[in-house]
């Protein structure tokens, strides 16, 4: 049995080089992984966002379309006259001219929507 054994100095330095690059390869190699891991996390997360902004999207347009469907003239020139304000009680209209209200819009009473 050999108790003593010793090597040249160069060549137990190469041999811990040797180990030290392997090492570090390896851990080259773990950090590749986790970065192709934190990527695929992003591209799914990223998908998952831009399925739910379409969702969202599609849903915001069905809401105005069923919104854009009930506005009826006379909701549009109640909410005129509404915001005139509620201390007006005559208004005096120009004769013979095309304008935005019709006489009736001006009667007391909330017009029904399309929906009514």
């Amino acid at each position: 049995m050999l108790n003593n054994v010793d090597f040249n100095p160069g060549f137990k330095k190469a041999v811990e080089d040797k180990q030290i690059a392997t090492q570090k390869a390896l851990e080259e190699e773990q950090n590749v992984q986790v970065s192709r891991q934190k990527a695929a996390q992003a591209v799914e997360t990223a998908k998952g966002e831009g399925r739910a902004a379409l969702e969202k999207s599609t849903l915001l347009a069905e809401a105005n379309r069923k919104l854009a469907a009930s506005i009826t003239p006379e909701l549009v020139q109640y909410n005129l006259v509404d915001k005139l304000g509620s201390k007006i009680e005559v208004m005096i209209l120009p004769a013979g001219q095309n304008f935005i209200l019709s006489p009736d819009m001006l009667k007391k009473g909330k017009p029904r929507t399309k929906s009514e």
